[in-house]
């Protein structure tokens, strides 16, 4: 699977598109699909074929809910986050870009606020799962059962200016979020969308000329829900700092 990975990539810079779906193909029913689904949706995408409908939703599967968490509540959470990001640079390979992410699993840690954060969050994921359309087999995200719902992981995000995120998705994930704790001051994150979350933007070195499929604008207290194998980015800022959870 890894080479094949890195043949259909190699495919997609080389605009063979019809190869690497082929290749992508192969995969989607065996263990290395979540592998390889991101990458099919690039190809249909390019091939203007009906199944990029069908994989990520017209609308994309995504949402936005507003937990509302008291403006005191939303200022502690930042503060219990900021002490645990003890970390002088990124994990190597993953996103991060002028930033920094939490180790261990988030969502375990026994302060209140988080505690009572992840009660709020299996709820929206709930009512995320509850409107989607009926179960289709062999699909990524509408065929799994949907009667339990576990945190595979979650951690926190803090970037500084000039910080994002790079076009990546979630192979061991179903449901994928960023929820936003602190930003940024309106005139510091500077152009309109800067700052933004992403979805279905390709990665930059594949050279694909696909757009967004949607964008979310971040707001504190502002939880996004998508599927793990859609591509998903944040566009840079200026100045400031922008600090997330994620699981």
């Amino acid at each position: 699977p890894g080479l094949d990975l890195c043949h259909v990539r190699h495919l997609l810079r080389r605009s063979a598109i019809s190869a690497a779906a082929e290749i992508a193909e192969r995969h989607v029913a065996r263990p290395s699909a979540r592998l390889f689904w991101p990458y099919l949706s690039l190809c249909w995408r390019l091939q203007t074929d009906a199944r990029a409908q069908w994989l990520d939703g017209d609308p994309a599967y995504a949402a936005k809910i507003d937990l509302d968490l008291i403006p005191a509540a939303q200022s502690e959470l930042a503060a219990v986050l900021r002490g645990l990001h003890r970390l002088k640079a990124p994990y190597p390979e993953q996103s991060v870009r002028g930033g920094t992410q939490t180790d261990r699993h988030l969502l375990f840690h026994p302060h209140p606020l988080i505690q009572s954060l992840r009660k709020r969050f299996l709820s929206a994921v709930r009512d995320f799962i509850a409107s989607w359309p009926s179960p289709q087999p062999n699909h990524p995200l509408l065929s799994p059962r949907r009667d339990q719902v576990h945190f595979e992981g979650s951690w926190s995000v803090r970037l500084a200016g000039a910080g994002y995120h790079s076009p990546h998705t979630h192979v061991h994930g179903w449901v994928s979020s960023a929820y936003y704790v602190d930003l940024p001051e309106a005139g510091a994150m500077g152009t309109p969308l800067a700052g933004w979350l992403s979805l279905g933007t390709p990665p930059p070195e594949l050279g694909l000329n696909l757009a967004p499929t949607r964008r979310i604008e971040p707001k504190p207290g502002r939880l996004a829900l998508f599927p793990s194998t859609m591509w998903h980015s944040t566009e840079p800022f200026e100045s400031g700092e922008r600090l997330t959870i994620a699981f």
